[in-house]
């Protein structure tokens, strides 16, 4: 089943909510919204537990997560001096 996309606003409390959710449970903010939704859907009886959160989780060290933004960083400043010429 493809994913549709949802646009939505919400106030600063609820946005700070999400985001400790995100790093409490490792996951995107876009996963983190999906799994809500589905935990409010669930509790109103609109369907079934038919998708386990854990499928989607990433566990993902902050270190990982440092030293991959750190490759990215370099690697386009690689990319940089080449088209410069300076290597």
């Amino acid at each position: 089943m493809g994913r549709e996309r949802i646009q939505t606003r919400a106030d600063g409390d609820t946005v700070e909510q999400i985001e400790t959710y995100t790093d409490d449970h490792d996951v995107s903010q876009s996963e983190a919204i999906r799994r809500l939704i589905r935990r409010g859907l669930e509790a109103e009886g609109y369907r079934g537990n038919e998708i386990p959160d854990e499928y989607a989780e990433a566990h993902i060290s902050e270190t990982a997560r440092t030293v991959g933004g750190v490759l990215i960083g370099v690697a386009l400043l690689l990319v940089l001096f080449a088209e410069l010429g300076v290597i």
